[in-house]
């Protein structure tokens, strides 16, 4: 769990790198912008708030996520944080979605 500013331990961090390698080919991927594989993880969670139509929601839910950033050209990924074990939350309820 992220310290009480928000940032992620050096353990947190190479959990997260663990995981991204588990299930993935790793941080040997190619930035969709640049084509480089430089990526950096960085040191804090980043929420994402829910979208509400017509409106601003202060202090709602939110989807919190780790920020890969290219370290060449500066794009971002985004990885759901409690996917990665870094929060022990559950996901929220996903709906199936079918082509019919």
């Amino acid at each position: 769990m992220p310290d009480k500013e928000g940032k992620l331990s050096a353990d947190e961090q190479q959990k997260i790198i663990k995981w991204i390698m588990d299930h993935s080919a790793g941080l040997g991927i190619n930035c969709p912008i640049c084509k480089q594989k430089n990526w950096g993880i960085t040191e804090h969670l980043i929420y994402l708030p829910i979208y509400t139509p017509n409106a601003l929601t202060i202090g709602g839910p939110t989807y919190p996520c780790v920020q890969l950033i290219c370290n060449n050209c500066g794009s971002v990924q985004l990885i759901n944080a409690v996917h990665t074990g870094v929060l022990a939350n559950s996901p929220p309820d996903k709906k199936e979605v079918t082509n019919g």
